[in-house]
């Protein structure tokens, strides 16, 4: 039994409203729908009959009423206690990582979290945008560095990290030769892109722009694994300018004027509280996006 589903439970108890209850702690109204369906297969009865849009508590829900109130309110108490005692021993936090991400951006504000906060535990869970979208809104994650471009939820609020254009980046080795001076390099080499940056009749009008054609495109699940094959000399890719400069990778061609931006957030969900450790984690965020030196450095490596 979860305290947020105890508090979706109280609230509901109260109001007798399933989009009320959502839209206090600015959720979906099926995440209460959830919760309650959680704690009435945990308990073994039903708490609410439901007639069309009306709710009201059933006889087993009253009987339930004062156990689960006192448990909600015990449940908070204990939630209490642990955030003083995190706020010098650090916490756990479960990170969610976009498919679209590529962690050496993310690496001097991890290091310098790691640095304020050293006793803090990171957990990342690697999965698709939709996915991390999902995990944040059941709380299965505490907060997600997103870059695939995706609408989020209105109970979400985003921080922009980075925003780039996209260029088509050589490695050094090749990018040298001049056999393969840009743009007649596509007609040799596989381009690589990333299965969910791009939307592929976008890539496709921008690409029409040149004579020739790429070998072929070849895609990719994650950016990391892209990046990987292009510094390894297997082809050339679509990745962002910033990683192209750190990486040191040879830039061909910038589609600023064509393509949508790489853009690196951090989201988190609002009306949640957060634990201390998420807190540091959030203000290092907004540090890290308001200072020019910090992006300067993320850009020339």
């Amino acid at each position: 039994m979860q305290l947020r589903d105890l508090q979706y439970y109280v609230a509901l108890n109260e109001c007798l409203c399933f989009r009320q209850t959502a839209f206090e702690f600015k959720i979906a109204q099926s995440t209460v729908s959830r919760a309650i369906a959680r704690l009435e297969t945990t308990l073994g009865g039903q708490l609410f009959s439901r007639e069309g849009r009306k709710v009201r508590p059933s006889s087993f829900g009253r009987s339930m009423e004062p156990a689960l109130y006192a448990l909600r309110s015990q449940y908070e108490h204990i939630q209490n206690q642990a955030d003083i005692l995190l706020r010098t021993e650090g916490g756990h936090l479960r990170i969610g990582i976009d498919d679209n991400v590529v962690f050496s951006l993310l690496h001097p504000l991890l290091q310098k979290f790691s640095t304020t906060l050293p006793s803090a535990e990171l957990e990342f869970v690697h999965a698709s945008g939709p996915e991390l979208h999902t995990a944040l809104q059941e709380a299965e994650v505490d907060a997600v560095f997103l870059a695939s471009p995706m609408t989020i939820a209105d109970n979400f609020k985003s921080k922009s990290i980075l925003r780039e254009s996209y260029v088509i980046a050589v490695p050094q080795v090749l990018g040298a030769e001049e056999t393969l001076a840009f743009p007649k390099k596509l007609e040799k080499l596989p381009l690589m892109v990333n299965e969910n940056a791009i939307d592929s009749l976008l890539l496709e009008q921008a690409l029409s722009q040149f004579e020739v054609q790429p070998k072929s495109i070849r895609k990719c699940q994650r950016m990391e694994w892209l990046v990987d094959l292009v510094s390894s000399g297997f082809g050339c890719g679509l990745v962002p300018q910033a990683l192209a400069k750190k990486l040191d990778l040879k830039v061909s061609w910038d589609f600023a004027a064509s393509l949508p931006p790489y853009e690196l957030s951090f989201i988190t969900a609002r009306g949640r509280a957060f634990s201390p450790a998420l807190k540091a984690l959030d203000h290092e965020v907004t540090v890290f996006s308001k200072s020019s030196e910090m992006q300067l450095k993320i850009a020339n490596g």
